[in-house]
Formats: structure tokens, C-alpha cells, sequence
């Protein structure tokens, strides 16, 4: 890199004179030079690894060399408007996308922005690009097949979910028609799409599309585009944004490991007959909550005192299947939820004896759930369906 000797001369004059405004200087700071997407900028002694700052014009840039005495950022966006002096602000956020339900259907570029026509993405979660892998002992192994729809395919090399699967080929043979078949054949399954395209012309992400909307499968698919017209900055990025929309859907929800609760009530029946019970209950609890992933510094668990509320609820429908409703709501901490609620609602059927047969729905909610080491807040519903057998004595 080279640097004229008036600009040293500048940079020094202007750390004598602005020498009592330390907070100033390290939260903006500006170009030294600018070329091929790649800024260096002086004065943002500060800035983190892979944060987010802010040029002129609205242009975003990510910090990627952190370097003694500048910064290296790549720009998100044009940089012909950007000259030597232009003033560089720090946003304090690691580069982040939205996730969840708010992006589904949508088409959008690296850094989150739509560019499908169809007005802003009000989304309310965000998860960071960068994060740490889970060890290869916290991964599930692949259990689940997914049928893509080719029969050739399905029958000779099947593909499981969570599996890596390479489509190699010379041009014009049908790799992206396979990715897109696999798409639409995943309609009505739950499973969620991500379709990046990285440096294709956007003609050619729009038929993709477009062809996604004539079958319907754009409700549950994701694209990321950052075309061939796109600086490489947000070529680079798309892959990473489109990791992180996909783990949304991997990551625990609730960030729980385990919870338990002792308490002491009174209840009261409010309805018995010979088919129909129906109670309610009150009381005093402690509960303990152990969270699966937190902040750095943070307490792993959270201990507290609870007020308790629940009713319980059984029907014999026949003589030998039974309707059963249990609701818990429980008034606790802030660090361990503020709010929680516990519904179990299902069936039991008799078998052999005093064995049965149960399904349940279960739904659990946290009103204020605890982020996670990336600064994520999970979600605050839960929900689980559970087949089991038990044993009356």
C-alpha cells in the first residue's frame, strides 16, 4: 500500500489536535485508499472482526483485516462514489441476516436486503454469519431420508437429511434443474429451502424463480442471490448468510437443556362424575433451569422461586379411550423467563392389561428466552408431538 507523505503529515496533525477525543477518533474514522471493492481505513482502532461499518451514500463495508494501524474492509455495494477522506462510521453489530418466517418466499442478497419487488422484510430475529460450529460430538447423525423426486436417484444414490451432497457436471446438462426439482419436491414435507446463487446472471436466477413460483414452492424456500453483477464482497458473503438462515431451523429453540420444578399447592375440583374430572390448583414453587448455550461470562442455570397455576382436565371418551388437558403457568425471575407455560393435551388408549398407548401434543413457551453465546434470542413456543407407552400401578 503506499502513502503520499502529506496524508502521514495530516493523520499526525490530527491526532495532536483531537488528542482529549479518544472516543471521537476510535468510533469513526476515514479512507486512506480505495480500490477493487476493498477499503483501508484509519481511525477505527476499535472495530471487530467481521463488523459492520458504514460509508457515506448508506454503503455498509465488513471489517476483515484488523491490521496495527488500519482496517481493512470489504465494501457491500458500489464503491465508485467512495474517495480518499470519506468518513467511516462504526455500527457496533456483527454482520447479521434475518432469519425465520419473515424471509421465507423471499429473494433477497447477502447482507439481507430484498431485491424481489415485494417491499421491505419486517422480520424481528437476526442470527449472526459467523459463528462457532457444534463438535462433531453435539451433531445428530443422518437418520432421515429425503426423497428428491428423481427416481433414479432415489433409488440408487439416497440422500438423508443433514447429508452434503455434490452436483459436479459440464455445463448445460441439468445440475441447477436437479437443485430445483429437489426444491419442489420438498412442498407439504416441512422441510425448508435455501437457494444460493452465487456470480449467475440475474436473468438466470430469475427464471429459477419464477419457475419455483409456478409450482408452489417458493412458501418454503429461500433465495439468496448475488449475481455476477454484484461486487465480490457480497459474493463472498451470500454462502455464509445462506449457512445461517438454514441453522435458524437446526438450533434448539428455547435454549434449554433441562428444567425441573418442586412445589406445594392446594387444589380444588371444579367437575367429578364418573367420566369427566376436572381440577385446579395453586401454590408455591422453586424451578432450576439449565441453558444449553450462553453468553460468554454468564451463569449456565438459573434458580428461582415461582408462583404456580395449572388445571387438569379428563374425559373418558369410551371405554377405552381417554381425553386428558394439563396446563402449567408459572410466574418467575427475569433470567429464567419472566412468564412460562407448560400445556400437555392428548389421547390415551387401552391395550393389554394395565398397558396404554399415548399421544400427546406438547407446547411449552418462554416469555423472555435467554440469548445464546451468539447473541441470538431463540424462539419462545415450543412444540412436540410424543407417542409412548405406559404402565398403570
Amino acid at each position: 500500500m503506499e502513502i503520499k507523505a502529506e496524508e502521514i503529515s495530516q493523520i499526525i496533525r490530527d491526532q495532536i489536535k483531537d488528542y482529549e477525543k479518544k472516543v471521537e477518533v476510535s468510533e469513526t474514522g476515514s479512507v486512506l485508499s480505495v480500490g477493487d471493492g476493498i477499503a483501508r481505513v484509519y481511525g477505527i482502532e476499535k472495530a471487530m472482526a467481521m463488523e459492520m461499518v458504514e460509508f457515506p451514500g448508506g454503503i455498509f463495508g465488513l471489517c476483515l483485516n484488523l491490521e496495527e494501524d488500519n482496517v481493512g474492509v470489504a465494501i457491500m455495494g458500489d464503491d465508485s462514489h467512495i474517495r480518499e477522506g470519506d468518513v467511516v462510521k462504526r455500527t457496533g453489530r456483527i454482520a447479521q441476516v434475518p432469519v425465520g418466517a419473515a424471509v421465507l418466499g423471499r429473494v433477497i442478497d447477502a447482507v439481507g436486503n430484498p431485491i424481489d419487488g415485494k417491499g421491505p422484510i419486517n422480520a424481528t430475529e437476526f442470527s449472526r454469519i459467523e459463528v462457532v460450529a457444534p463438535g462433531v460430538i453435539a451433531r445428530q447423525s443422518v437418520d432421515q431420508p429425503v426423497q428428491i423426486g428423481l427416481k433414479a436417484i432415489d433409488a440408487m444414490v439416497p440422500i438423508g437429511r443433514g447429508q452434503r451432497e455434490l452436483i459436479i457436471g459440464d455445463r448445460q446438462i441439468g445440475k441447477t434443474a436437479i437443485a430445483v426439482d429437489a426444491i419442489i419436491n420438498q412442498k407439504g414435507t416441512g422441510i425448508k429451502c435455501i437457494y444460493v446463487a452465487v456470480g449467475q446472471k440475474a436473468s438466470s436466477v430469475a427464471a429459477v424463480v419464477r419457475k419455483l413460483e409456478e409450482h408452489g414452492a417458493m412458501e418454503h424456500t429461500i433465495v439468496v442471490a448475488a449475481t455476477a453483477s454484484d461486487p465480490a464482497a457480497m459474493q463472498y458473503l451470500a454462502p455464509f448468510a445462506g449457512c445461517t438462515m438454514g441453522e435458524y431451523y437446526r438450533d434448539p429453540f428455547q435454549n434449554i437443556g433441562s428444567r425441573w420444578t418442586l412445589g406445594i399447592g392446594l387444589g380444588y375440583q371444579l367437575v367429578t362424575t364418573s367420566k369427566v374430572t376436572w381440577d385446579v390448583d395453586a401454590g408455591l414453587a422453586y424451578q432450576r433451569t439449565s441453558f444449553d448455550d450462553v453468553v460468554e461470562g454468564e451463569p449456565s442455570s438459573a434458580d428461582t422461586p415461582a408462583l404456580m397455576l395449572g388445571t387438569r382436565y379428563d374425559n373418558e371418551l369410551t371405554g377405552w379411550m381417554d381425553f386428558f388437558f394439563d396446563f402449567s403457568f408459572f410466574v418467575v425471575n427475569e433470567e429464567s423467563g419472566t412468564y412460562t407455560q407448560h400445556l400437555v393435551t392428548g389421547f390415551e388408549f387401552d391395550l393389554i392389561g394395565d398397558f396404554d398407548f399415548d399421544i400427546s401434543l406438547v407446547w411449552d413457551r418462554i416469555q423472555d428466552p435467554r440469548q445464546d453465546s451468539n447473541g441470538d434470542f431463540p424462539q419462545k413456543d415450543d412444540f412436540r408431538t410424543i407417542f409412548g407407552i405406559g404402565y398403570s400401578f
